[in-house]
């Protein structure tokens, strides 16, 4: 459910993006990130074909971290430097100013710092889980291929970042969708 509400939510925020004229840049380029979710996918078949102490396995997982690295992590900064460089693609509007279409630099930001730091956390996830399927210990340590078990009564906290993006990009587009 998480996964569906975050790509609605995705969705949404893109249409008004378009619809307002910002944040499409941002919105559009970071669609290079998806390239890493083939080597995900074949990730999944892997392991849950049995497959997943082969060296197709292995070498999957090592073109996935460097993939996710390049499309992740690395080519962030560097839009971000494209941006600032075009002062932020900011109408000229002041952060006073209400108006969607001058809040929608300062809102794209916040989303690209915030994104950028889930795949920072994630990184970090994969490189411990990398480095022990290299040493050989028994497990993955991905755990991006398998559900940790969940605490009683409580979400794990991959749905809880995923519903925070969700929630905080919603609301920043309705506060400043009303003041438009």
């Amino acid at each position: 459910m998480s996964m569906l509400v975050h790509h609605v939510v995705g969705l949404v925020i893109f249409g008004l993006g378009v619809t307002f004229d910002f944040g499409v840049y941002v919105g559009v380029t970071l669609l290079i990130s998806e390239a890493s979710s083939i080597n995900l996918t074949v990730m999944w078949y892997l392991t849950y074909s049995g497959r997943k102490n082969t060296k197709l396995f292995l070498a999957n997982g090592v073109v996935f971290l460097l993939v996710f690295f390049l499309c992740r992590v690395a080519f962030i900064p560097y839009m971000f430097y494209q941006l600032a460089t075009l002062d932020f693609c900011n109408s000229g509007a002041s952060l006073g100013e209400m108006s969607m279409r001058a809040q929608g630099p300062h809102m794209t930001l916040a989303a690209l710092v915030f994104v950028f730091c889930l795949n920072l956390w994630w990184f970090r996830k994969l490189v411990a889980g990398a480095a022990k399927k290299l040493r050989g210990v028994q497990g993955d340590g991905l755990n991006v291929l398998e559900a940790p078990p969940r605490p009683a009564g409580g979400r794990d906290l991959q749905q809880k970042l995923l519903a925070a993006e969700a929630l905080l990009q919603l609301v920043l587009f309705v506060v400043a969708a009303k003041n438009s």
